[in-house]
């Protein structure tokens, strides 16, 4: 190569390099990196802010799926192996939990499986591992989902099959939650009685939907349908005590909506867990439906189920040409699906076909990671309305989508579609919505708060999100058309970065490796508000009051602004205060935010403005 061509070359390509840099340098303004390279998370006015979903997934993203060891392997036989299969899930049923929880992995050499009934596993710890997910059966494990039978059967289910609605209360635990308010995103709960838990204890948050806290949510948002009625709204969060303080309960994983005594009275309870198996998984198996037609639905409806599981998990699975759902969830908890493809669907294209990724009622923190859809309606879906919240999709794609994922109705909470790529799709409607559904189906209406949409790659479709009555829903860095206009009109969520080349390219990796690193920030204090208020000609206060929400605050830091937009701090104040006032007033509407620090960090703040 002569000098003259090679300097030429490398300067494109030095020029190449510097303009993707140049494209990969925004970041948002209310989640980014400090100079110590930890997160940084900014309220709004109403003190929501980002959640962190980092906690999702098998053993709270903290530990890598288990390799259970191989304890029986069985290779196919002529005719259908449904009988053959089970036995040996049977068998290995049969052997005792080891120190880890697993009786062992029953491995299914290369073939093919013709299986014309239902796979069950239902024991904790045993694992069901193919050989391979592709389509060479010499080489890979290949179940063949077999005949076009009207009963639209699952193919595989795990779990107990149990949906109790976390229902097994140990006698003696239920305590009423004091805290007269519980910001989104928080861990910590104070209680009555806090003696009657310890720490490890499995428990239960309900967070009953009265009349009060339907009103607070417009009813629902239901359109022309008939209003949310009491009691059939309660969010649900199970979760697991990390630390007791006094009366103050601290649990492993954020609770992803507001708690508000004032509107209702939550309470919460040991769980028994009853209704779930654990450490339960599938790994590197290819599953092939006998279709009765593409629009077809005489044929396997549910690939996977997995309902009534804890700690347990999907990796490494293929499976096509199912009716409804690749992959179902139901009352499971901390559970991952890595690696794992649902492809070309076969089913009606209408209401109540084609999800290929679906979460259901009593489902909290599930990963969806590196996942790949096709031909699917709502393809990355959650689907169990207000008792579903923690659930994330990352490094996911889809093609040939016929209409949106979106939580499907009745007020899921913190979900995040994160990095997913759509092409080639079939709808007109959107591609994804965080929004409201009012009237359809059987009053949908208000369907995720605190929902979030981060670095979405969908040229020519659009992205839905709208702001819900309490809390917010956030788009970040999309690559579509984001607005607010979703099938019923309501105010847009928060936009920001559309088209943008992110910094940051998965919030979920980002959030988990900042608390891997340096740990969890404190609490954000509770509703910061105005107790006491005088401006006169001879007189100027404000009393500030709040709830301290947090156990591991170091102190508080109160910062006001007279635009909204520059804060200055005006007091540091110590740990476990909850009042301040403010005799420095200069005009008579401010901003004012309270943040809780400690040596790790400083909280989101809690945000309000005072207002004459």
């Amino acid at each position: 190569m002569k000098k003259s061509a090679y300097l030429k070359m490398t300067t494109i390509c030095f020029l190449i390099f510097v303009s993707n840099s140049i494209q990969a340098q925004y970041e948002s303004s209310i989640l980014f990196h400090n100079n110590s390279d930890q997160l940084v998370y900014v309220s709004d006015t109403d003190g929501n802010h980002i959640p962190d979903f980092s906690y999702v997934g098998y053993k709270n993203g903290e530990e890598a799926l288990p390799d259970v060891a191989v304890v029986k392997e069985i290779s196919p036989v002529a005719g259908d192996n449904t009988a053959h299969i089970q036995a040996a899930i049977d068998e290995v049923e049969a052997l005792a939990l080891n120190a880890n929880g697993h009786r062992g992995t029953l491995l299914l050499l290369p073939g093919e499986y013709s299986v014309s009934g239902e796979l069950i596993i239902n024991s904790s710890g045993v694992v069901l591992r193919g050989s391979g997910d592709g389509e060479d059966a010499a080489l890979n494990t290949i179940i063949i989902g077999a005949g076009n039978i009207p009963d639209e059967r699952t193919l595989i289910r795990i779990g107990t099959n149990n949906k109790s609605g976390f229902g097994g209360q140990v006698t003696g635990t239920r305590q009423d939650i004091v805290s007269p308010y519980i910001p989104a995103g928080s861990r910590t709960i104070e209680v009555a009685d806090a003696s009657v838990y310890n720490v490890g204890d499995n428990i239960i948050i309900k967070h009953p939907s009265t009349a009060a806290w339907i009103e607070a949510v417009d009813n629902g948002g239901v359109g022309t349908d008939a209003p949310w009625e009491p009691n059939t709204i309660n969010l649900v969060f199970n979760r697991h005590i990390t630390n007791i303080e006094g009366n103050k309960i601290q649990v492993a994983t954020p609770i992803y909506d507001i708690l508000d005594r004032s509107l209702s009275q939550s309470y919460v309870y040991t769980y028994n867990g009853n209704s779930q198996l654990k450490e339960c998984g599938v790994e590197n198996l290819r599953i092939f439906v006998e279709s009765s037609g593409v629009t077809g639905r005489d044929h396997v409806r549910i690939g996977l189920h997995l309902i009534g599981v804890d700690n347990s998990w999907v990796k490494g699975v293929t499976i096509s040409r199912v009716s409804d759902q690749g992959v179902k969830f139901d009352e499971a908890t901390r559970c991952s699906v890595i690696d794992t493809k649902v492809l070309d669907m076969h089913g009606p294209i209408s209401g109540g076909w084609r999800y290929n990724f679906e979460v259901t009622d009593f489902c909290n923190n599930i990963l969806f990671e590196n996942c790949v859809a096709s031909n699917g309606r709502h393809t990355f879906v959650a689907n169990g309305a207000s008792d579903v919240n923690g659930i994330v999709f990352t490094n996911c794609s889809s093609s040939g989508d016929y209409t949106r994922s979106e939580s499907h109705r009745r007020w899921g909470q913190g979900i995040l579609w994160d990095d997913i790529t759509w092409t080639n799709t079939n709808t007109t409607g959107g591609i994804l919505g965080l929004h409201n559904r009012g009237s359809y189906g059987t009053g949908h209406g208000w369907t995720v708060t605190n929902g979030v949409a981060w670095n979405i790659s969908a040229p020519s479709n659009q992205i839905s999100i709208q702001k819900p009555p309490i809390g917010q829903n956030y788009a970040v860095g999309c690559n579509a058309t984001v607005n607010g206009d979703g099938p019923f009109s309501h105010p847009a969520g928060y936009i920001e970065g559309t088209g943008e080349n992110l910094l940051i390219q998965s919030l979920y990796l980002a959030q988990l490796e900042d608390r891997t690193t340096h740990g969890i920030l404190p609490d954000t204090p509770g509703k910061l508000f105005p107790y006491n208020y005088v401006f006169t000609d001879s007189e100027h206060y404000l009393e500030l009051t709040w709830h301290d929400v947090s156990m591991e605050e170091d102190s508080y830091i109160l910062e006001r602004s007279s635009d909204g937009v520059s804060f200055q701090t005006i007091a540091t104040l110590p740990a476990n205060i909850e009042t301040y006032t403010d005799t420095d007033l200069q005009q008579e509407n401010y901003f004012y935010r309270l943040k809780a620090t400690n040596t790790i960090g400083i909280s989101p703040a809690f945000c309000f403005r005072n207002l004459s």
